[in-house]
């Protein structure tokens, strides 16, 4: 089993050994039995890609849930981070839900799946194509299959990007905004010294690089 997405299936054996496919970053669940279960179906294995598919057009973002203000909605050339906007002071402090939200026409549709592949993601993604939620990104190797839910023509894919909280600590501390609410009074640093995010970097936060749909073929 994918613990990743739940799909399961009964394995190839051959003398004693199991077939696994692993990539880099990835777990799977491995039951074992003196029986096999027949209604289960077998699991697939990859046996072929082809070229990838690079979504390099234009997208929309905007942004949905988080603080302390909504960073301004803008048309991008490329994919490229929220925090590169620094012109918009909302997008430095901002901790919450960015949406990028782009078309696809898809001239066939004869893989036996479709792998959405991220370059640079910061730091989890729900994905959601043609209006169904496909599942959620959120480690390595940060790809997930979406073929059951394209279609041949036009697709619209969004990814609903959530980043990490520092941004926001950094802008509270910065505006000596009380958020801390703990009972041990000893709230310290590395260096056991008060703690202060006002000095952190502005943490990367969206999505960076390609995106890439690449057909899968399992074997038969």
């Amino acid at each position: 089993m994918n613990p990743g997405n739940g799909d399961f299936g009964v394995a190839q054996t051959q003398n004693n050994s199991v077939r696994i496919q692993l990539k880099s970053g990835e777990s799977l669940i491995l039951k074992t039995s003196e029986t096999v279960d027949n209604s289960i179906a077998k699991w697939k294995y990859l046996e072929k890609t082809e070229s990838p598919i690079v979504l390099d057009q234009s997208w929309q973002l905007s942004f949905k849930e988080g603080g302390p203000e909504f960073p301004k909605s803008r048309n991008l050339k490329k994919l490229e981070p929220w925090t590169n906007f620094s012109q918009d002071s909302a997008t430095q402090s901002f901790s919450g839900t960015g949406v990028y939200t782009t078309t696809l026409n898809l001239k066939k549709k004869n893989a036996d799946d479709y792998l959405l592949k991220f370059d640079k993601l910061y730091e989890s993604a729900k994905v959601i194509v043609n209006g169904q939620e496909a599942g959620i990104v959120w480690s390595i190797p940060f790809e997930i299959n979406i073929g059951k839910y394209l279609k041949k023509g036009k697709n619209t894919i969004q990814i609903e990007v959530c980043n990490l909280m520092a941004n926001r600590i950094r802008y509270m501390d910065q505006n000596k905004i009380t958020w801390r609410n703990y009972n041990e009074i000893n709230f310290v640093n590395i260096d056991y010294k008060a703690f202060d995010a006002s000095n952190w970097k502005v943490q990367p936060s969206g999505l960076d690089g390609e995106i890439q749909l690449i057909p899968l073929y399992y074997s038969k």
